[in-house]
């Protein structure tokens, strides 16, 4: 089961709240980081207890949440993944030098190995 609508963002603030200690976190203290209604973030909050990604602890204000390692697995897979930049050294047909261009790669691509061919600058798709 994925996140969906704001429960990544409410999950989110969960764990920014409660840093590396154990502590409960209230809706109110949810509420005002995500700045959502109060009466919204107690739905959000049933809806994320009933996947199993947070303990729920009812108060005499509210709610109090716990995130649990199955959210914090849920945060990692839902986060965007690192880019990182690489210099990439190709023949310029141009000028007869070689130049140094600033490429964008996830940590995937960069573990693939890089062919000597010259670099053109249009993409060529391939379709089987």
């Amino acid at each position: 089961m994925e996140l969906f609508g704001a429960q990544r963002l409410i999950l989110k603030s969960i764990h920014d709240l409660q840093g590396d200690s154990a502590n409960l976190v209230s809706d109110a203290q949810i509420s005002e980081m995500t700045k959502i209604a109060l009466p919204d973030i107690r739905e959000w909050l049933l809806t994320l207890r009933d996947g199993e990604w947070i303990s729920l602890i009812p108060t005499t204000s509210g709610f109090s949440a716990l995130i649990k390692p199955k959210g914090q697995l849920a945060l990692k897979l839902s986060s965007p993944i690192p880019m990182s930049t690489t210099a990439v050294q190709r023949d310029s047909s141009r000028s007869g030098q070689n130049e140094i261009i600033e490429s964008q790669s996830s940590p995937v691509a960069s573990s693939l190995p890089m062919s000597s061919a010259n670099v053109s600058g249009s993409v060529r798709l391939f379709y089987a």
